[in-house]
């Protein structure tokens, strides 16, 4: 990954990289479709998503991550056991 993550604009505000599915995944060394689960799952770091389906990866969240041994990500989202739901005696 190179190592400038954030890209300027015309009015030089500084704006953060973001990648796409596919980028991730060949960074990765992953299936797309392996990385949108993981996504989900919450168990990739600097998930956005801008709008729609669309879903995007900060580059910095990344390279930290990896940077760091890829460390499993404490789970975001729905829980095992949702409200309402009783379990089966």
């Amino acid at each position: 990954m190179p190592p400038d993550t954030t890209a300027a604009d015309a009015g030089g505000l500084a704006l953060e990289r973001l990648l796409t599915v596919d980028q991730v995944a060949e960074l990765l060394q992953e299936h797309r479709k392996t990385v949108e689960r993981k996504a989900r799952a919450g168990e990739l770091p600097g998930v956005v998503r801008p709008g729609g389906r669309a879903v995007r990866f900060r580059a910095d969240a990344l390279r930290d991550w990896i940077g760091a041994g890829c460390p499993p990500l404490k789970p975001v989202g729905r829980a095992t056991d949702p409200p309402g739901r009783k379990k089966r005696a």
